[in-house]
């Protein structure tokens, strides 16, 4: 018998002989033990791959981050009283259970949103600001120029640093944020 006319076992690759004058469909299986072998593989739903599984933490701060930069346009143009969620996943252009999966309601995502503004604010100073330690007045007044609306940036972040100052006033939970322990020169 030539190769060519031998066909092979689905599973196992194994060569079987011609069909020969055999009524009916060719056997595909080699053995009953392959024809097993398949009937399982072709039952065991099929494992999804780990990255489906769930996003990763880098995909997902991107998101957080998209989200809250929506929350500053939106404190920065209209106020905090404007930053309803539905507005905010329209400014974010992602949907709401989306703005909902990140963020479980809007005290939540105002807080994150402010946690990030500060930690933005913070590293963009320490590569703008360049000081003396040792010279108190020094480090006063670079703190204060980086207050001054000088660049686009430094303008939205003061109009936001505003409408959070002014939730502050009557949400302690904003408040304990906007004016934490970590930030005393503020």
């Amino acid at each position: 018998m030539r190769d060519e006319n031998r066909t092979r076992c689905t599973v196992c690759r194994a060569g079987m002989p011609p069909a020969g004058k055999r009524r009916g469909r060719p056997a595909l299986y080699c053995s009953r033990s392959c024809q097993a072998r398949a009937y399982r593989q072709r039952k065991r739903p099929p494992v999804p791959a780990p990255e489906r599984l769930a996003p990763t933490s880098d995909a997902r701060s991107r998101r957080r981050r998209q989200i809250a930069e929506a929350v500053w346009r939106i404190a920065a143009e209209r106020g905090l009283d404007a930053a309803s969620m539905r507005e905010i996943a329209a400014e974010a252009e992602v949907s709401l259970r989306v703005v909902q999966y990140h963020f479980g309601s809007k005290h939540e995502l105002l807080v994150a949103a402010l946690h990030l503004l500060h930690r933005e604010n913070e590293r963009l100073a320490r590569t703008r600001v360049h000081y003396d330690p040792a010279n108190l007045r020094g480090v006063l007044s670079a703190m204060l120029d980086e207050f001054l609306p000088l660049d686009a940036q430094r303008a939205m972040a003061l109009r936001v640093f505003s409408a959070y100052y002014a939730r502050s006033l009557t949400d302690p939970a904003i408040a304990a944020v906007f004016l934490s322990d970590e930030h005393p020169l503020e």
